[in-house]
């Protein structure tokens, strides 16, 4: 499962290139005291290559990094990094995969047995979609669009189709405002392309699979209509006609920010309630949905914060556990909280890295070579964006 995910701003402090180091704080936060150090390394570039502009986690690749980079000319180009530990994170591991320069990412895994990238791209002024081998580029299939300019939202590789929510840039209307388009795109062939346009409107959409292998949509209606003022998380059926009913999952009081997360295990919702960035009550809230429709409730699980400013949380997860990570903040400094989420628990884990402002925290997941967790994030210096990737370890 790969998900695109995450926007939070602070400033990564990095000590060499591979060993976080516990910088001087400027604050007398408890927490500060007690984070752990992190192991971190930054991503690499070829020598030709001024900055990375996205990373994509891939999951079902180890997982690996898929990296969209621009070149000292001003040349645009993917890249594939395997890694099996750290110390691959070298430009050697690199996999260069030359683009068109109007070529947009649409995701990358594996079909079949086969690594491939899909792009949206310009083939003799004609919009089409393509799937390309990503060990070697080669184009392995081409379908026709109408679609032209988009912006990617939350995307996944399910059997032999690509699953990408998307908006369709309209020059006189604002993106956020515009709703998504639900997009499959065949892996082999060029038969089953379909763009169905739904009600899903607002940031951080996110599709999932039932028990059954059905596909949804969850999305967050913050409860600004006449009729609730609730917020409420809403579930569609995958391509569903636009004015079908939803399934709502009803909350008190505001929600600031959330993140959902699928797992063998089951449907995970993450979110914050109340209001930290004004210091106002709030609490990092968890629930264990049920893999069937209407997916209600089966447990949950609260930690109140006290003081204390947070960013969205991370959800990442092993065969065995979820783990839930924090961005929380006071004053300059800024600490990751660590939580393990069992449904009806979460037990904390403590705080892992100290960090200074001018970051912002990408994804988490969880890496089957290593067997380890890593921290994605991204910082800059003299304007240019430095990714770096954290492991840490968490105490099993």
């Amino acid at each position: 499962m790969y998900r695109n995910s995450l926007k939070f701003a602070c400033f990564l402090m990095i000590s060499g290139c591979a060993t976080f180091s516990r910088p001087d704080v400027k604050s007398g936060w408890d927490a500060l005291q007690d984070a752990k150090s992190l192991d971190c390394r930054e991503l690499p570039l070829m020598p030709e290559d001024l900055k990375i502009d996205r990373v994509r986690v891939l999951s079902s690749t180890g997982p690996s990094l898929f990296l969209e980079v621009s070149s000292r000319k001003g040349v645009r180009n993917f890249y594939h990094l395997a890694f099996r530990k750290m110390s691959n994170l070298e430009p050697s591991s690199l996999v260069k995969l030359p683009i068109a320069q109007d070529a947009q990412f649409l995701g990358a895994g594996i079909s079949g047995k086969k690594a491939v990238f899909v792009v949206h791209t310009l083939v003799k002024d004609k919009p089409v979609i393509q799937v390309r081998d990503m060990t070697n580029n080669a184009l392995l299939s081409e379908i026709p669009t109408k679609i032209k300019a988009f912006d990617l939202g939350d995307w996944v590789f399910k059997g032999d189709k690509l699953h990408a929510l998307i908006r369709v840039d309209k020059d006189d209307e604002a993106t956020d405002d515009q709703p998504y388009v639900e997009l499959t795109v065949p892996l082999e062939g060029t038969k089953g392309l379909t763009a169905v346009t739904s009600k899903v409107i607002g940031n951080g959409a996110q599709t999932f699979d039932d028990a059954g292998g059905n596909r949804w949509t969850i999305t967050l209606d913050r409860g600004l209509s006449a009729s609730k003022k609730d917020p409420r998380f809403k579930i569609s059926a995958w391509n569903s006609p636009a004015k079908s009913s939803a399934i709502e999952v009803d909350e008190k009081g505001p929600v600031e920010s959330w993140k959902a997360f699928e797992s063998p295990r089951g449907l995970s919702l993450a979110f914050i309630k109340g209001d930290s960035l004004l210091g106002e009550s709030s609490s990092l809230q968890a629930l264990s949905l049920s893999q069937t429709e209407p997916f209600s409730k089966q447990s949950g699980a609260e930690v109140v914060l006290s003081r204390v400013h947070v960013a969205q949380p991370i959800l990442a997860g092993s065969p065995a556990e979820t783990i839930l990570f924090l961005p929380q903040w006071l004053d300059h400094e800024i600490t990751v909280g660590a939580y393990r989420f069992g449904g009806a628990e979460l037990l904390s884990l403590g705080f892992v890295g100290i960090f200074k402002e001018g970051t912002a925290f990408e994804e988490a997941f969880y890496h089957e070579p290593s067997q380890s967790y890593y921290l994605l994030s991204r910082s800059y210096n003299s304007s240019l964006a430095k990714y770096n990737l954290c492991e840490v370890d968490i105490e099993r």
